[in-house]
């Protein structure tokens, strides 16, 4: 039976379904196993990456330290965080100060030195770790990969499998003396000796 106008005039207008906010993805979930993008293998202490919307090494930066410099995290590698050394390798290996995110889809600009400013949880001094709070809740959820993607070893406890690729890893990379070049532990010998020969 179809109401008349009046009748349906006085019934109140019908709730529109409320429309869901954005959330900014800001940290990883730690009940989820990842895999890194860049090596293909189990993300060895997962870390996410961020560009700066502003080149924060330009002269008036440097004239004025304090003066912020907005930055966005890449929500793909919030999702699926990549390897501690492969994000630390791809942001070494990227020339100029451009820089775009291992999925391609934020770009912007990064710091030349230090480094340690393109990836982790920021506000951060460089002997902190890159994502403590969310390696530890990971580690106490059982959902942690404690192999080293590159030298193959499992550590056993937490503070191990933090500290290893500072401490213990022959495949971690250090700058050489001489040239500055990035040089795995384990040839720092056979690179210095390239040296003494000449």
């Amino acid at each position: 039976m179809a109401l008349s106008y009046a009748a349906a005039a006085s019934q109140p207008p019908k709730q529109k379904a409320p429309i869901p906010e954005l959330r900014e993805h800001i940290k990883p979930d730690p009940t989820k196993v990842f895999t890194c993008f860049i090596c293909c293998c189990l993300s060895f202490l997962p870390t996410t990456f961020h560009v700066y919307l502003q080149d924060p090494n330009d002269f008036n930066r440097r004239q004025n330290p304090k003066r912020e410099v907005d930055f966005k995290k890449c929500p793909a590698t919030v999702c699926n965080p990549c390897c501690l050394s492969c994000i630390r390798d791809y942001i070494t290996f990227q020339e100029g100060p451009e820089i775009k995110c291992p999925f391609r889809c934020c770009e912007g600009y990064k710091y030349f030195k230090p480094t340690y400013l393109n990836y982790g949880t920021l506000p951060r001094l460089p002997k902190d770790y890159a994502e403590y709070t969310f390696w530890h809740e990971q580690f106490t959820l059982g959902k942690l990969n404690q192999k080293c993607n590159r030298c193959e070893h499992v550590c056993i406890s937490f503070d191990e499998t933090l500290d290893h690729l500072r401490k213990d890893c022959p495949k971690r990379k250090l700058p050489c003396k001489i040239c500055k070049t990035l040089i795995c532990f384990d040839e720092i010998d056979t690179h210095k000796n390239c040296y003494r020969s000449y």
